[in-house]
């Protein structure tokens, strides 16, 4: 079984970008896209990083056991689809999702902890806040964000078992490459 990768970070960090590239240069991996309540931003696509569906879609797919594992991130609803998961390793495919660490141990629980390589991207506060600022977003969101930085770093940092710096990009995917192969 291939290994799923799970890249973890506060907002603003480089983790949808990173994972980007990293799927644009390396074709073995596939993002696995998630769900969630959260509305569409400017320039995102349904089914890019996220399927974005209703407070009741959610809640339904969760009741089946589709979802097997949630969050509430900022009011929104995100989720993992296990099906999702599968379908991507059955194709001899490495997944790679970006979630907290409950997203973490859900997917650990799932298919092994030994089949899950945790990865935390590091990034200078000041420049999370650049990055944060230059998405856009509401005012109010960019605020939330930024005043959930330390306090995501405390809580969930810790549940990660590699560390990489992401203040340039093309050094961060070799360095995730090299993780990924030794594990």
């Amino acid at each position: 079984m291939n290994k799923i990768i799970v890249i973890g970070g506060p907002s603003g960090v480089g983790k949808g970008t990173l994972i980007s590239d990293l799927v644009r240069q390396h074709p073995s991996y596939q993002h696995v896209t998630a769900m969630t309540t959260r509305p569409l931003r400017e320039g995102e696509v349904q089914g890019g990083n996220y399927f974005h569906i209703s407070n009741a879609e959610f809640q339904k797919k969760l009741e089946s056991g589709e979802i097997i594992e949630h969050t509430v991130h900022f009011g929104n609803y995100y989720g993992i689809s296990k099906k999702i998961v599968e379908d991507i390793l059955k194709r001899g495919k490495t997944p790679i999702k970006d979630c907290d660490y409950i997203g973490l141990f859900a997917l650990r629980a799932a298919f092994g902890v030994e089949n899950v390589i945790s990865i935390w991207l590091d990034a200078p506060f000041e420049e999370v806040v650049k990055r944060l600022r230059g998405r856009g977003g509401s005012e109010q969101d960019i605020y939330n964000r930024i005043n959930d930085y330390h306090e995501h770093v405390k809580t969930s940092r810790g549940h990660y078992s590699h560390f990489v710096n992401n203040l340039d990009m093309q050094q961060c995917i070799k360095d995730i490459i090299t993780i990924i192969e030794k594990s």
